[in-house]
């Protein structure tokens, strides 16, 4: 049985120079611990991005570790698996580390030397969710991750898609502000051409009024990204209602939006959410066990390629793979 649908954010906590974040090992009850890469499984076996999980592991942590992947959407794809889940609460590591594995497979998928020209940051951030508004920095009132048909004309009925979604989050949301989803790439660029010319006027802020991500170069995020254009804009000072978006590979696009919980002083606002969080249906993909190596295990060969470029997985919302590690 799922404990409802509600969903918030008690903290979020970026290693920032390679240290590991104050608090980080301080949280308690954690029942799940979800980990999410764009580089997928095998990144899980470089040393460092291991060092990294295990000083994200919750303290006595003996529950499950689940791994998700679907590119640089993987983010969205840990809210959707934790709101499905009968646990109250979960630690996320997004993990982009170490940055030359990452960015081997960001060339593998064409994204990197030789495609859009993305250069990988060598980052890694965690969030800690809880069903119960007690602590909460923000409430997660929806995410869902929508996918480009493989059809003729897929981008075009993409964008119809997204401007539907946009223009019911800014009904429910009044005055949300949303962060670009725009990066380097000529598919971004494209997608965002479309979506202008299909938003409905009144209805959602412009693209020229959006907030700026991050990302706006090159300097590619991954994961992260979702998680830094959020610390960017809580303290500026947020806005009521902020609308976070981020593109993966395969013509995907990740939403998530957010209500501020608490004032500039910290202390929690006592404010009344009226609307009901959506959701988006988990559409996994279980890959099975994956055991996880010591610390002097040999690491294996890089990958040649990534499942979420594989054209037979697109077109499905809501989907990302899935693995279980095991120690």
């Amino acid at each position: 049985m799922i404990l409802g649908t509600d969903c918030y954010i008690t903290a979020i906590y970026l290693f920032e120079g390679g240290e590991i974040p104050t608090g980080l090992d301080g949280a308690e009850g954690i029942e799940l611990f979800i980990v999410t890469s764009s580089a997928e499984i095998d990144i899980v076996h470089e040393p460092r991005a291991r060092e990294i999980l295990r000083a994200s592991m919750p303290r006595g942590y003996t529950g499950e570790i689940v791994f998700v992947s679907i590119g640089c959407t993987g983010l969205f794809a840990t809210v959707l698996e934790f709101v499905q889940r009968s646990v109250r609460y979960c630690r996320i590591l997004a993990l982009e580390t170490p940055a030359s594995f990452v960015q081997h497979t960001l060339d593998v998928a064409k994204l990197g030397d030789g495609g859009d020209g993305f250069i990988a940051q060598d980052v890694a951030c965690v969030m800690d969710l809880s069903k119960e508004r007690k602590g909460a920095i923000a409430k997660i009132g929806h995410c869902e991750i929508l996918a480009r048909r493989g059809s003729f004309g897929g981008t075009a009925k993409l964008s119809q898609e997204l401007a539907r979604c946009l223009e019911n989050l800014c009904l429910r949301l009044p005055g949300a502000e949303i962060v670009t989803f725009e990066n380097v790439s000529l598919w971004s660029q494209r997608l965002l051409q479309l979506l202008t010319v299909m938003l409905r006027e009144g209805a959602v802020p412009p693209p020229e009024r959006w907030l700026p991500s991050i990302e706006s170069d090159e300097r590619h995020f991954m994961s992260v990204r979702p998680l830094l254009d959020m610390l960017s804009h809580i303290n500026h000072p947020p806005p009521q209602a902020l609308i976070v978006a981020c593109l993966g590979a395969g013509g995907r696009i990740g939403l998530m939006a957010l209500e501020w919980l608490r004032v500039d002083d910290g202390t929690t606002e006592p404010v009344r959410l009226t609307y009901e969080p959506t959701f988006g249906k988990a559409d996994r993909h279980d890959l099975g066990e994956i055991a996880l190596l010591g610390e002097h295990d040999t690491v294996p060969v890089r990958p040649t390629h990534v499942l979420y470029a594989d054209r037979e997985f697109y077109g499905r919302n809501n989907f990302y793979f899935q693995w279980t590690l095991r120690n």
